[in-house]
């Protein structure tokens, strides 16, 4: 398995992740919707990863910049996160979240969050035992990494 930063020439192999992510869930959005979503969010705040294997995309994690001027705190918010089912339990997720990990150092981000209950995860209590094995912590509802 290889990983490395997500491309905008990556997009449209997202596809087959997104189908089996959207099955999994219960959603009947389309594949193509997902790209097409993924495409407007790809920006210069947006920190995107990929894990692949055998030229298919199998992981991915996207994590938005955020600032909060009163706080004096910059923090990164993981929006999607998903592995293929059999692919989990072999270390992929940890090692895109250590990729996010230090692709948020390098911007100099304060607080890394990740919402795993809240939106799209297939097993919330897996998705956030991945998240606590990477150093986050559960405050509420919220899993939480200081990185400074």
């Amino acid at each position: 398995i290889q990983y490395r930063k997500l491309e905008m020439t990556d997009l449209d192999m997202v596809a087959p992740l997104a189908l089996s992510w959207t099955s999994e869930i219960g959603h009947d959005f389309t594949p193509e919707q997902y790209v097409n979503q993924f495409r407007t969010f790809i920006s210069d705040n947006c920190h995107a990863h990929l894990a692949e294997d055998d030229g298919s995309i199998v992981g991915l994690v996207v994590s938005y910049e955020k600032e909060f001027p009163w706080s004096g705190k910059r923090l990164l918010e993981e929006g999607f996160f998903y592995v293929m089912p059999q692919y989990r339990r072999n270390g992929v997720g940890l090692h895109l979240l250590e990729q996010i990990k230090e692709s948020a150092r390098q911007r100099n981000i304060d607080i890394l969050i990740a919402m795993p209950t809240y939106f799209g995860a297939p097993d919330p209590l897996k998705a956030g035992a991945s998240f606590e094995k990477a150093g986050f912590s559960l405050h509420g509802y919220v899993y939480k990494l200081e990185l400074n």
